[in-house]
């Protein structure tokens, strides 16, 4: 799977179709110049040193990056006219490196590309996804696992297309819904629904509460509600507890995952955050499946598209009849997007 997602990616932005022209690469060197003087990178004299290393990778980012935007506005630009240049588009391309060494089974990777092609105008009222993305059914806790071999990769990953529509309810109310067909196996038709809303319990207290209700045709009914609560906390923290419930119909069972993490913002770059959960199912009677605790130092190392983490977890779980085991995953994240957000 990795190996033909690769390939598609290549063919995508190194295709000769999406080659860019020589004044593209001069407007590229020079909005590189205007970010490194905004980011102060001429004035620090321990940089000084790595200036032309840094230029010439950031060179390489911003090519990918454009080709990654003009290439899936093309692609709009041909169904929906130049209406596609005046809209936000979200395409990106995430490609990270991750390995994870486990006490008693060595070391996992866990490196994978993920991808969005965005077409926001191919109808007035949907927008056309293209994605390769962990299985929807899979949940938040899960897919932050290292997995221990290329099957367990290959079984949560798909390529998906499809249409989206967002839509306010109310003042409060949020819904989404897509629907379109996700290749794995074979063709997978789904289509998927979700409600969002946020509640403001006092002037400290949050309470975010997120439904969504899925149909694959190779699955059932996959049911997913997650509930939380937070509160910002003083020194630049912030708590959550959460509680996800799922429910698969194909397998007739239905999951837990309750966590309480703290987070803690170090610089205005990095941060750590610390979680302790307990996973769950219920289908003739409840099980716990694991108890973890862990902690995820995050760092924005290089201008908005390069980040690292360092993940120890203490784990418990049934299947190691809840033997304790250690885990250390070191993950480098990049991002090629054209208007990127901070993802701290």
């Amino acid at each position: 799977m990795k190996t033909i997602l690769l390939a598609c990616t290549s063919m995508v932005l190194f295709s000769p179709s999406f080659a860019i022209e020589e004044e593209v690469f001069e407007q590229n060197e020079v909005n590189i110049k205007r970010q490194i003087e905004v980011k102060g990178y001429e004035k620090d004299p321990h940089s000084s040193a790595m200036q032309p290393t840094l230029r010439w990778v950031d060179g390489i980012h911003v090519g990918i990056t454009d080709r990654i935007d003009r290439a899936a506005r093309r692609v709009d630009e041909f169904f929906a006219g130049q209406e596609s240049l005046e809209d936000s588009n979200k395409s990106y391309v995430r490609w990270r490196v991750s390995e994870a060494i486990i006490e008693g089974d060595g070391w996992a990777d866990d490196s994978d590309i993920k991808f969005r092609i965005d077409l926001p105008t191919i109808t007035k009222r949907f927008r056309l996804i293209l994605e390769n993305s962990p299985e929807e059914s899979a949940s938040e806790w899960e897919q932050k696992q290292p997995r221990k071999t290329e099957a367990d990769s290959t079984e949560k990953e798909g390529f998906s297309v499809g249409l989206q529509t967002i839509k306010k309810l109310t003042s409060h109310w949020t819904a989404r819904s897509k629907f379109g067909v996700k290749l794995r196996s074979g063709l997978d038709p789904f289509v998927k629904t979700t409600l969002k809303r946020r509640w403001s319990l006092g002037e400290n207290w949050s309470m975010p509460y997120r439904f969504s209700l899925s149909y694959f045709d190779s699955e059932g009914f996959v049911a997913n509600n997650s509930l939380s609560f937070e509160r910002k906390l003083q020194n630049k923290m912030f708590l959550r507890l959460k509680t996800e419930v799922d429910w698969d119909e194909d397998l007739d069972k239905m999951e837990a995952l309750q966590t309480a993490s703290v987070y803690k913002q170090l610089t205005k770059k990095s941060g750590m955050e610390y979680v302790f959960g307990v996973d769950y199912q219920s289908a003739s009677h409840t099980v716990v499946n694991s108890y973890f605790l862990s902690a995820d130092y995050r760092k924005l190392v290089h201008k908005d598209w390069l980040y690292i983490d360092i993940i120890p977890q203490l784990g418990f779980s049934r299947e190691e009849d809840y033997q304790s085991k250690l885990s250390l995953t070191l993950r480098l994240e990049i991002f090629f997007q054209k208007e990127p957000r901070m993802r701290l």
